[in-house]
């Protein structure tokens, strides 16, 4: 027998109904991605989570692919950091239950050895919640990792990425 949702739930029944407007996107999208790629591309170089996807390690080809299926992918935001590249964004936006709902999208690839790491430090007299020094003074330590390439990021990326795999 059917039940009538309580109306003190309409909050978790638009969630629940925003949920499956991203699960049926990325499910699409994986089915996409596993006739234009392969299988095994998808087993190793996607994950998945509550409201998004991630490609990690893709070469220029993948890359390429991979947007050229995601519906409606909005402008990419580059992040850099030692830890890596990652270009993140979303896709498939629509109005679902009376709200914009999107899926989340990031690209990530390990810093390429032909990048530089700058490690940049700076100390600074702040205010209450940081440390003291030995003069009794309240300091903040912020230390900031800039990659710095000689070509565009991406270029080296995949530039990288084509070297190891000639040998």
């Amino acid at each position: 027998m059917a039940r009538k949702i309580h109306k003190s739930l309409e909050y978790e029944k638009k969630e629940i109904a925003h949920a499956k407007y991203q699960m049926g996107v990325l499910s699409d999208v994986l089915y996409d991605l596993e006739m234009t790629i392969s299988p095994e591309f998808v087993e190793q170089k996607v994950w998945t989570y509550g409201s998004g996807i991630t490609f990690k390690d893709t070469d220029q080809e993948e890359y390429t692919l991979c947007k050229n299926i995601l519906p409606r992918l909005s402008q990419l935001d580059k992040e850099s950091s030692k830890h890596g590249i990652v270009l993140s964004g979303s896709f498939a936006e629509s109005k679902v239950s009376g709200k914009q709902v999107a899926v989340r999208v990031s690209f990530k690839w390990d810093v390429p050895d032909s990048c530089e790491l700058i490690t940049k430090t700076t100390t600074e007299e702040v205010g209450s919640d940081y440390y003291v020094n030995d003069d009794g003074v309240i300091m903040h330590k912020r230390t900031e990792t800039i990659v710095n390439c000689t070509k565009p990021v991406l270029e080296s990326v995949f530039r990288s990425k084509e070297e190891l795999a000639s040998g």
